[in-house]
This record gives structure tokens, sequence and C-alpha cells, in this order.
């Protein structure tokens, strides 16, 4: 009976193990993504097209990442599913999205969503003057 106790302890234990390790050999190893713009600041307008911006490190070649506009901390759009890890999208912003301010953007790596980023900080969304 004691043995069916500790058991189940131990495979709890096994799977956290594999859930919190990515599968990088060395904490040095893990990839990272960085985005650069927009970052925070700028005034991007409705029906124009804006360059998302991005850096990344340890990321395997043919890498893909995800890119979510996100306002008031709220999921928003995929602004561009299994983008190539090539550190740039050009975004052409739907004439449809809501003007104002505290939008963001989060880039994650698709195979690892631990891996991502933020803009670290809101920026704007107006209309084209149109």
């Amino acid at each position: 009976m004691k043995f069916m106790r500790i058991m189940p302890a131990i495979l709890f234990l096994s799977a956290a193990v594999i859930m919190v390790s990515p599968g990088f050999a060395h904490p040095g190893d893990t990839p990272q993504l960085r985005l650069t713009a927009p970052n925070g600041g700028e005034v991007l307008l409705r029906g124009k097209p804006a360059m998302i911006t991005w850096t990344s490190s340890g990321m395997p070649a043919g890498a893909e990442v995800v890119l979510v506009l996100y306002h008031r901390g709220i999921k928003t759009v995929v602004i561009c599913r299994n983008c190539p890890d090539k550190g740039r999208f050009q975004w052409l912003i739907p004439a449809g999205t809501e003007p104002g301010a505290k939008y963001r953007i989060r880039i994650r790596w698709t195979s690892h969503p631990e891996i991502n980023d933020f803009s670290d900080a809101d920026f704007q969304i107006r209309d084209n003057g149109h």
C-alpha cells in the first residue's frame, strides 16, 4: 500500500520536469525573441502598412513566429501565423481596426510559446486622415 502512495508523486514529478524543460541543454542555449517595433509611443495608421521588427537568437533554421495584436490587454487579432523568423513583417493595418491607444504586439515562437516578447509600451492606431 505504501508503494502505491509514493508512485503517483513520482509520476507527477516526472511530468513536471518534462513540462518545465523546453528541450534545451543549458540555460544559455534558450532561444530569445525581442520585439523592436512597434515598441511603444508610435502612431500607426489604419489602412496603411506598418513594419513589425524583432531580433532573435538561438532559433533554428526555418523557425516560425506568431504575431498577435492586443488592445487594452485583450488579444484582438492574429496578425501573422507561421511567419518565417526573418526579423521583419510588413503589416497592412486593416481599415476596420478600432482607432485608439493601448495597443501592443506579442511575438512568440510557434514551437515554444514560452519564448515570447511584448511591445515594451503602448502604441496608437489612428485614422489615416481620409
